[in-house]
């Protein structure tokens, strides 16, 4: 397996953290302060991140499955180990469910969720025979083919004359209270805690030493995009009508019009997000599929690969009878329940347990 330079993982955390949070605008529930919300949500996140990363550089031929056993036990250990490998199964299914309804609405809608998620699992199953190497390789080229469509278009969005300032003010015009609930736990724990996943993928890192900041710049780096997004859809929307939207991206962009030559835009975001939704779904999938691998007895990827292929596909359309019960469920009820726990609970107490074993033995951390 060839290692992972920094600017692989960089590009690929990029893609990642963007994935379905550019679709659905995880700070919408403050309105017009959603920007803020997700800068505050960035800047909460920081002790998680820290952490994820800490525990890379402390710990750098070690993944989480390792460290889970070595702090709290073989039995313990492997039992919490599967218990993450289901989570990341079943994150890869919601977010194939996400992108799924994107295509019916946007291109599909005669089509099947099932031949739609079919068509997207087969390219994802073929990778991770591959390993993340596979992914991890093209995605410096990913991460351009994104970047440089969402800045042509945001400034689109003000050529057009279609974004109005005023619809962002006042600044806290409905108080703290909002963003504060949008923040905790919602978008401390969508996008940023997702980076917990990462914790298979650190020993592959080439250079150890350049872990931390690749987390930092990376997260950074979607803290701006994600913020400027949320900005823009309240400019061209408003507030209520982002609240309302399923995808406020396609709205937003379906709006722009420059002399009646550039407009419908919306395929190109189409294209975009199914990008980074193909990473994403990527990155929890392999996670799942190589933790079993490593956990296990098999030695060949394919049958496991086929196997949770399959449980992610008839996840992903038994996960909620419609998309609005979906939504609710990821941005309500997962949250609090399932991701705090996965995200912070847990890996705060192993770093605590592998702290108070590394200072008996008089060995920093």
């Amino acid at each position: 397996m060839q290692p992972l330079s920094p600017r692989m993982l960089f590009a690929l955390i990029t893609l990642f953290e963007l994935g379905s949070a550019a679709l659905l605008d995880p700070g919408k529930g403050a309105y017009e302060d959603a920007w803020l919300a997700i800068i505050i949500g960035y800047v909460s996140a920081l002790p998680l991140l820290f952490l994820y990363g800490h525990l890379g550089k402390a710990f750098p031929e070690s993944n989480m499955l390792d460290l889970l056993q070595l702090g709290f036990g073989k039995y313990a250990g492997k039992s919490l180990s599967v218990c993450y490998l289901a989570y990341f199964l079943y994150l890869s299914a919601r977010v194939l469910r996400d992108f799924d309804e994107l295509l019916t609405i946007s291109a599909y809608s005669a089509t099947s969720l099932l031949l739609i998620s079919s068509c997207m699992m087969m390219a994802i199953m073929y990778f991770s025979l591959k390993g993340i190497e596979s992914i991890a390789s093209i995605s410096p080229i990913l991460f351009w083919i994104v970047i440089i469509p969402v800045v042509c278009i945001t400034f689109l969005h003000f050529f057009s004359g279609n974004a109005s300032f005023e619809l962002i003010k006042p600044v806290l015009g409905h108080g703290i209270k909002p963003v504060l609930q949008t923040v905790f736990p919602q978008i401390i724990t969508f996008p940023y805690g997702e980076m917990v996943v990462f914790t298979l993928f650190f020993p592959h890192l080439k250079k150890k030493d350049k872990l931390l900041k690749v987390i930092l710049t990376s997260t950074l780096l979607v803290t701006v995009i994600l913020s400027l997004l949320a900005a823009i859809h309240v400019m061209v929307l408003g507030p209520q009508s982002v609240w309302r939207s399923a995808f406020p991206m396609m709205n937003s962009v379906s709006s722009i019009n420059i002399s009646d030559f550039i407009q419908r835009l919306d395929i190109f975001i189409v294209v975009i997000m199914v990008i980074v939704g193909f990473a994403k779904i990527a990155v929890f999938f392999l996670a799942a599929v190589h933790g079993t691998l490593q956990l296990s007895k098999f030695d060949s990827p394919a049958p496991v690969t086929v196997l949770f292929g399959l449980v992610t596909m008839y996840i992903s359309i038994a996960i909620a009878p419609n998309y609005f019960a979906h939504i609710k469920e990821g941005l309500i009820v997962l949250p609090l329940f399932i991701h705090l726990p996965f995200q912070a609970i847990i890996p705060a107490l192993l770093f605590t347990v592998l702290f108070i074993r590394r200072k008996r033995n008089k060995v920093k951390i």
